[in-house]
């Protein structure tokens, strides 16, 4: 069964960390950022990409991206985005 969520876990014990956080229908290949604030994860089916924010475990912003994003980048501005179904890839600049 898939939650559409993402759940942060304690390394050692597996426990959650936090309340788990929507991320779309179907959430794939998360990547954190280098500094370890935010994860991003791209949702294949509803074309999206959610940032996490990774202390509150609280999804703090969900783009509208192109067809099936696969993989996420993160950068030092934003992120960058594979779309699988049409080849291209996004790069997202915060503001």
């Amino acid at each position: 069964m898939r939650s559409g969520t993402v759940t942060g876990l304690d390394a050692t014990t597996l426990a959650p960390v936090g309340p788990p956080a929507p991320a779309g229908a179907s959430p794939v290949n998360l990547k954190a950022s280098a500094d370890g604030a935010w994860v991003w994860v791209p949702d294949d089916v509803g074309d999206l990409v959610t940032r996490i924010d990774t202390t509150s475990s609280q999804a703090v912003e969900r783009l509208q991206v192109g067809p099936g994003p696969a993989v996420v980048a993160p950068s030092a501005d934003g992120v960058w985005v594979t779309h699988f179904d049409d080849g291209s890839v996004w790069h997202l600049v915060l503001g």
